[in-house]
């Protein structure tokens, strides 16, 4: 199925990268336990420095603003955040795959995540106390 799909979507890819950070990493960098604002404001210019060094990057500039632009995530954190997102009661494969969120449904649940406590986080029932601190 992938094969098939390829073609016709490499045709609307202007760019893509593979960052070699994620939540294991920044989470041994910064800490995951107790995570301020200001703990998260630096891991967000960390990984935002390393988007602004990936090669294919003046490709994107013209649609930044655009509906037309996308980031895609795939598995681990960012379905445990889709869960969160669609505040379900337990993780669910099939309400999570193929979700598209808006900007403002992003910086909200990113606003929610961050006044959170480890205990917080921990209670919710799309995280768990096993990601606590990746999330």
């Amino acid at each position: 199925l992938a094969g098939r799909r390829s073609p016709r979507l490499a045709n609307h890819i202007v760019s893509w990268t593979s960052l070699p950070v994620g939540v294991v990493s920044l989470a041994e960098r910064f800490g995951g336990r107790t995570v301020t604002r200001e703990i998260f404001a630096a891991m967000v210019d960390d990984v935002a420095g390393r988007l602004a060094s990936f090669d294919g990057r003046d490709r994107l500039s013209h649609l930044k603003a655009s509906p037309n632009f996308h980031l895609l995530g795939t598995s681990g954190t960012v379905t445990t955040l889709a869960g969160v997102h669609l505040e379900l009661e337990r993780y669910d494969r099939r309400r999570v795959d193929g979700l598209w969120m808006d900007r403002d449904s992003v910086d909200r649940m990113v606003e929610r995540l961050v006044g959170w406590d480890f205990q917080q986080r921990c209670a919710n029932p799309c995280i768990g106390a096993d990601r606590a601190d990746l999330v």
